[in-house]
């Protein structure tokens, strides 16, 4: 089986560059999210990255909202909706102090 890698950034044309922050790497994991009304709503997350996620959510959020995350053994992360498009999320990790 033969692997093919994927280009630097550097070696990207420059219309062709990633802006982004972190690494993403894919994953399929399930995810329940704790919502603004407090209520518990499943997902499946995509990708991850140091910074944050991106998931397909079975519920109605908005840019900007406060959610808790948890991917795996009940550990909870604070998060903040920053993209939207129809069921796909991309959410923002924030320490516990920048929650509010």
């Amino acid at each position: 089986m033969q692997h093919e890698s994927v280009p630097s950034p550097a070696k990207l044309p420059p219309g062709l560059q990633d802006r982004r922050r972190h690494v993403r790497h894919p994953v399929s994991a399930s995810l329940t999210l704790i919502i603004p009304d407090g209520s518990a709503k499943r997902g499946t997350v995509l990708e991850i990255s140091e910074g944050g996620l991106s998931a397909s959510v079975g519920a109605e959020l908005n840019v900007g909202d406060r959610v808790q995350l948890e991917v795996a053994m009940g550990k909870r992360v604070w998060a903040f909706v920053r993209h939207k498009t129809r069921t796909m999320y991309g959410f923002e990790f924030v320490s516990n102090e920048d929650r509010w």
